[in-house]
């Protein structure tokens, strides 16, 4: 919300995606869930988010269309599953509300572009709030996870939005339909391998009690 208010004030892409940083920096450092008691880590957090904000950003305001929004919408279904594997379905909930949310932006979208209209585009906001949310919402997750998922499958959740840099690859960035295909293809490849590993790390573990 404080980034899409100061583009009331400034349309200045640095500036914003600056602000943007900021709150999200000072928003981890005020995260208080296990895992993440030492302030240090929660700002190297916050940085790392920001990071993901900022590439999300550029590519979300150079590519307002449909497959934008779908390709995000397919990356939050990653953090929301893993949510609900590690035993925390009150994060699962919303995570995965926010991924029907995008997936109906994508259909409104889809036809306005069917009808020759220009595309809103999630904007600088729109993509703060889905690198926030994945990125935050995995570290929560990895916070209170009771079945000891590895934090390098948390990790691949939370950078699954990052799929969209697909299709920003030379070659394929410059052809509209291929470059839609791989941003959904990114951030479909990047969440099924997330959920999968998961999957098949509690498989084995489950496996091992047995022996």
């Amino acid at each position: 919300m404080l980034t899409d208010a100061c583009g009331l004030f400034t349309k200045i892409m640095p500036l914003r995606i600056y602000i943007a940083c900021a709150v999200i920096i000072l928003g981890a450092a005020l995260l208080l869930i296990p895992s993440w008691d030492n302030l240090s880590r929660r700002l190297f957090l916050g940085v790392a988010v920001g990071g993901c904000a900022t590439v999300l950003v550029l590519v979300v305001e150079k590519r307002k269309c449909f497959s934008t929004s779908l390709a995000l919408s397919f990356s939050l279904i990653a953090p929301s599953v893993l949510a609900m594997l590690s035993g925390f379905a009150k994060l699962a909930i919303p995570l995965g509300a926010v991924a029907f949310c995008l997936g109906i932006i994508s259909l409104i979208e889809l036809v306005r572009q069917m009808r020759g209209r220009k595309c809103l585009g999630l904007g600088v906001g729109g993509g703060v709030v889905v690198a926030s949310i994945a990125g935050l919402g995995s570290a929560t997750g990895f916070g209170y996870d009771t079945t000891n998922i590895p934090i390098w499958i948390w990790v691949l959740s939370a950078a699954a939005p990052l799929g969209l840099c697909l299709g920003e690859f030379p070659g394929i960035c410059l052809k509209k339909i291929p470059s839609a295909c791989a941003r959904i293809c990114g951030c479909v490849i990047l969440a099924v391998a997330a959920i999968l590993m998961c999957v098949l790390f509690q498989n084995s573990s489950a496996s091992s009690l047995y022996k």
